[in-house]
């Protein structure tokens, strides 16, 4: 898949934090319940999203988009 292909499919939405939740928490909870695809470039947030099988994009190399998972 071409970066502008991931773009043109992907889209924003709205989430609540919950009482005793933190960002991870939310990102984590909603990539779940969705069955989303998380973007982003932070490790422990990542190694959370692999240990729950959701999959990830983020950026290497300052240039190239990586996915770690399955699309």
């Amino acid at each position: 898949l071409s970066a502008m292909s991931l773009v043109e499919r992907c889209k924003i939405m709205q989430a609540n934090i919950r009482p005793g939740e933190n960002y991870d928490d939310v990102l984590l909870r909603v990539a779940k319940e969705e069955n989303c695809i998380v973007a982003t470039n932070d490790r422990e947030l990542r190694r959370k999203l692999r240990e729950n099988n959701i999959t990830t994009i983020f950026l290497r190399e300052k240039a190239r988009l990586q996915i770690d998972g399955y699309i």
